[in-house]
Order: C-alpha cells, then sequence, then structure tokens
C-alpha cells in the first residue's frame, strides 16, 4: 500500500473510534441527567410519605398528634381531646368513675388476700396491716390517739381566706377543734368542725399579730404547752406538730 494510504487509512480508524467514545460518553451523559427514574421515583414517594406523616403529626383529630413517643393517651380521653363536646366530657368522666370503683373494689380484695398472707405467714406484715399480730405497735396506736384528745387545735381563721378553707377541710378529722374567727363580721361556721366564735383582741395580739390567717395554736393544757402553726395546714403538718408537742411530756416522750 502506498505511504498516503497507509496515512489515510490511520486516519479514518482514529475517526471512527472516536465517534464511539463520544456516543459512550453521550448516552452516559444522558443517563446522567435524567437521574436514573427508578431512584428519582423512590426519592419522591418517599417525600410524599413524609409530607403525609406530618399531615397526620399536625392534625388533632388523629392519634398521632397526641402521641407521645410509645404512649397513646386513654381511647375515651383522646375522643374528648379530638372532638371537645359535652357529651365527650360527661362519657369520659363516666368512664373514670367506673374504673374507680373497679379500683376500689380490686384494693379491698388485695388488703383482705394480703392478711390473709401474713396470717397465714407467706407474707411479712411490713404496714402493719394485720396490727392484732403486733400488740406492742397496737398499744402504741392508741396511747398516741389517748395523747392527741388530750389537746386543744385553736383554729383562727377568715371565711373568704382559702387556706383558712383548706385547713378547715383538713383540721375537721381533729378532737377538740375551737374555731376561731378572726374578723368581727357575722360568724361563719364550717362543715364538720364546732360552731365558730370571735377571736378575743387579746388572741389575735399573741397568735396573729401581723393579722395573717389562717393560725392553728395546738395547746397541751396539762403541761401549759403550745405549738403555733401559720398558713395552710393539712393533716399531716398537723399530726407532726401534735407529735412533737406530746413527745414534751416526760410520760410520752419515751414511748411515742
Amino acid at each position: 500500500m502506498r505511504p498516503e494510504y497507509k496515512i489515510a487509512f490511520i486516519l479514518c480508524c482514529l475517526s471512527i473510534s472516536e465517534i464511539a467514545v463520544s456516543a459512550r460518553r453521550n448516552t452516559s451523559d444522558n443517563a446522567d441527567l435524567s437521574g436514573r427514574p427508578e431512584l428519582r421515583s423512590s426519592v419522591d414517594t418517599q417525600t410524599v410519605k413524609a409530607d403525609e406523616r406530618w399531615k397526620r403529626l399536625l392534625d388533632p383529630s388523629t392519634d398521632d398528634f397526641w402521641k407521645e413517643g410509645n404512649h397513646i393517651p386513654d381511647e375515651g380521653f383522646l375522643l374528648l381531646l379530638k372532638h371537645r363536646r359535652p357529651e365527650d366530657a360527661r362519657n369520659w368522666l363516666l368512664r373514670m368513675e367506673k374504673k374507680a370503683e373497679i379500683a376500689e373494689e380490686v384494693l379491698s380484695l388485695t388488703s383482705k388476700a394480703q392478711k390473709d398472707l401474713v396470717r397465714e405467714g407467706k407474707m411479712k406484715d411490713r404496714y402493719h396491716m394485720v396490727s392484732s399480730d403486733y400488740p406492742e405497735y397496737e398499744q402504741l396506736n392508741k396511747l398516741f390517739k389517748d395523747v392527741m384528745k388530750s389537746l386543744t387545735y385553736f383554729f383562727i381563721f377568715r371565711a373568704e381566706c382559702h387556706a383558712s378553707q383548706r385547713t378547715a377541710e383538713e383540721i375537721r378529722d381533729f378532737n377538740n377543734v375551737i374555731p376561731l374567727q378572726a374578723t368581727s363580721s357575722a360568724l361563719y361556721h364550717w362543715k364538720g368542725l364546732p360552731e365558730s366564735k370571735h377571736a378575743s383582741p387579746e388572741t389575735l395580739k399573741d397568735y396573729a399579730p401581723d393579722g395573717v390567717v389562717p393560725v392553728v395554736v395546738i395547746a397541751d393544757r396539762l403541761h401549759n404547752r403550745v405549738v403555733r402553726l401559720s398558713g395552710a395546714q393539712s393533716k399531716k403538718s398537723l399530726t407532726e406538730a401534735s407529735l412533737k408537742l406530746v413527745r414534751m411530756r416526760k410520760d410520752t416522750k419515751e414511748r411515742l
């Protein structure tokens, strides 16, 4: 073959090879630009699902809106939250009342079962459920009750005072309560307590000089000692103060 033909042939081959490479490159580029349709479809589907999920999370009518972690509130309460109708409120309260009644029944059953198990020696009486099996505890409890009866509780109050109202509810379980009204207006009598009296100026001067009520003065008249409590009181705080007072007695401090 003549030299000029060889050169032409080589150039022709190179041209064909370049065209083939370019075609492959263009095909690859086109695939990239298309974004691989199957992957793009998957991404779009996930986006739609996320949007639908957010719609449920932002909608108070769905369970997902009220869900906290793995916890979903009571189904009846959910209906009340979602619809907020008077009948929903009534039905939810009736549902809770039925649950409370069943809980009380179960508590009674378990209490009896616990006592039986203690008597059978299969459980320890950690909370003195069977006091007859513990004469020392029963004797101590009786002593405390007898001592409490010897105390007097002077309850200084104002009828319109919320703290006084709370204290009145708590103190009604104690013996020898004397309600003393701090104002000179018509007497207010508390349900479950003896009739009220007006507090004397001397009493107010001694025990409520700043005018702040309620004040409960627990008096041990036999030993001429008192404990003064200011502000709203609970059964626990009244009992603890009473116990502190009677422990000052020589005849009880070693036994209580």
